[in-house]
């Protein structure tokens, strides 16, 4: 009887010592819970209530009998009016979008937008066109096609002018969580994304947008030209017939 007990005594202990190490195995391989901020969804944050007011700086190019230049400078206010689910249950945001000469004379509303932001990507459709503007996680050197959803072809009308804007345009991060400056601004940790920089004798397309952790997209750059002029000494703005220069910057937004 002594022996017996003994021997299931052995046979206990080997059993805990067995289970111990495969559950110490097991922890060890769960898997590492990333925090969201290696995802980067806070570089553009969405929800009902939110608005972003911008300075919107243009020179927009007309050929008539010779190139006529306007310069403007407005403002333009965003603002998460709404939320719904889609056909395959994803939430998309309802952007409104508002437009001034003078911020103290009231704003007219002028369109609005859309924008799913789930945890792989951030897609806006605006102005007629699906574009995927961010991948998640952020990470400089990555790259996507923002465009997939957009035919190369595509028209884009301009005061009047037809330009086809969105031939070899491929997104990536130029960079990740670094500062700069925007209006006298200092944001500590942004982005850069560069969706096209292509340039040939009579065309040029160059766009770019950086976002802030915690304030979304504070900063886009947009060159649409084209010309017939092909003097290739001239630089392009000087020499550009139709199109135009964008310039978005934040001025505050609400959280």
């Amino acid at each position: 009887m002594y022996k017996a007990v003994n021997k299931f005594k052995v046979l206990f202990c080997c059993t805990m010592i067995v289970f111990s190490m495969v559950h110490f195995q097991c922890k060890e391989e769960d898997p590492e819970v990333l925090d969201s901020a290696f995802f980067g969804y806070d570089y553009y944050p969405l929800g009902l209530g939110k608005s972003w007011v911008y300075q919107i700086d243009s020179i927009v190019y007309h050929l008539r009998s010779a190139v006529v230049i306007d310069t403007s400078i407005s403002f333009m206010k965003e603002e998460v009016m709404d939320t719904f689910l889609d056909v395959s249950q994803n939430l998309i945001y309802r952007i409104d979008v508002y437009h001034s000469g003078d911020t103290t004379k009231g704003w007219e509303l002028t369109g609005n937008f859309y924008v799913e932001n789930n945890s792989l990507l951030l897609h806006k459709r605006e102005q007629g066109f699906n574009f995927v503007r961010l991948v998640f996680p952020v990470q400089r050197g990555r790259s996507w096609n923002g465009n997939v959803y957009v035919h190369p072809r595509s028209v884009l009308q301009i005061q009047g002018e037809t330009l086809e804007p969105f031939e070899n345009w491929y997104y990536h991060y130029e960079y990740a969580d670094k500062s700069d400056t925007i209006l006298g601004y200092l944001y500590p940790s942004t982005c850069k994304v560069t969706e096209v920089d292509d340039e040939n004798i009579i065309q040029k397309r160059y766009s770019i947008a950086k976002y802030a952790r915690g304030s979304g997209m504070i900063y886009k750059e947009q060159w649409i030209l084209d010309t017939q002029n092909t003097d290739t000494s001239i630089p392009f703005h000087k020499r550009a017939q139709k199109g135009m220069i964008f310039k978005q910057q934040l001025l505050y937004h609400r959280s």
